[in-house]
């Protein structure tokens, strides 16, 4: 039966710390919702930012030039096919020697053709240089405009970032500081499994959230400096219970002390009625014992230590522990405090 309740003990544990971790992973993914859902806070507007410094006045200026460019372009193709043109009726006319009249008339033409598109794409070639200067001024200024919004644009995000990672740790942060808290005050509860489960996903969420947010610079000393007050407040924890220990730990020290026939101050072997026989001097038991007449039990001090190990109890008179809260035979209880360390 006792094998039963057992097994069935061991279940129940192995179950409970099941559901424990599936309970921190379905914390940890509603903290994940939630710190999701803050992140799409909106953020800066990056056309928006690029009109204060890019009107529509000057992309239309930057616009109209270029198209100018184009038909400068157009124009002055233009021009060079019709030069070229000429050029060769001038080149084959001259070739020929003798001209008829016909022919020579038609070669003055064509020289003043030739001339006049000279004169044409010569302006035309000014004309191209300086839409080409004021499209360069225009285009440089552009860029620059583009460099001073993008600028801004990097600041109001990295505003953004910390106004957005700093909403985010103001709603894990407390959460980790209660589930802490709680999962120290109620560390003895029968339910402590659910506030374990809260405080680990919410520390594990404000690593990410550091992480992410911050600077690998600044989250190197901030992950270095939580470590450090954490081993701190371990060593504090173990000192603290090594000066002034809880009462549990107490009655477990003592309880084994007393098994071991041993005082739980001290560790002086307990040499009183048949123990005193029982015990060698290096506190094993001897293998030959002679037990003595008087074997009646009578209250008994540590000789070493001078602290109250047995004594009679107070309900039924019998020589009960006076370490441990419980009396043997009548099951009186009294007060145990930490005084005796």
């Amino acid at each position: 039966m006792d094998v039963s309740k057992t097994k069935t003990s061991r279940w129940n544990k192995f179950f409970l710390a099941l559901l424990a971790a599936v309970l921190t992973l379905l914390i940890f993914w509603a903290f994940s919702f939630v710190l999701r859902d803050i992140g799409d806070l909106p953020g800066p507007d990056r056309e928006k930012i690029e009109k204060n410094y890019i009107t529509q006045e000057n992309i239309d200026t930057l616009d109209a030039l270029r198209k100018e460019r184009e038909e400068l372009n157009s124009a002055q193709t233009r021009q060079k096919d019709l030069q070229q043109l000429a050029n060769q009726t001038i080149e084959m006319l001259v070739k020929k020697g003798q001209l008829s009249p016909g022919e020579q008339e038609t070669l003055a033409r064509q020289s003043e053709k030739f001339q006049s598109a000279g004169v044409e794409l010569e302006k035309l070639t000014n004309q191209l240089y300086e839409v080409n200067q004021k499209i360069s001024r225009l285009e440089e200024q552009h860029k620059k405009n583009l460099a001073n919004a993008d600028e801004e644009f990097r600041e109001l995000y990295k505003k953004h970032r910390l106004k957005t990672a700093f909403v985010k740790l103001a709603f894990i942060v407390p959460v980790l500081l209660i589930s802490a808290w709680l999962a120290l005050k109620y560390r003895k509860s029968p339910y402590r499994s659910l506030i374990f489960a809260a405080f680990i996903a919410s520390f594990w969420k404000t690593v990410v959230v550091m992480h992410n947010y911050f600077p690998s610079q600044y989250f190197r000393y901030i992950l270095v400096a939580a470590a450090i007050a954490i081993t701190a407040a371990i060593m504090y924890i173990i000192i603290r219970q090594a000066i002034k220990p809880r009462l549990d730990w107490l009655l477990k020290q003592y309880r084994s002390a007393y098994s071991g026939g041993r005082c739980p101050v001290c560790s002086e072997p307990i040499r009183r009625g048949p123990l005193k026989d029982i015990t060698g001097q290096d506190g094993k038991p001897r293998l030959s014992v002679t037990i003595s007449g008087d074997v009646r039990e009578k209250p008994y001090s540590c000789p070493s230590c001078g602290t109250r190990l047995f004594e009679k109890c107070k309900n039924c008179g019998e020589i009960r522990k006076s370490l441990l809260p419980f009396c043997q035979s009548c099951g009186d209880e009294i007060e145990i405090n930490e005084k005796t360390s």
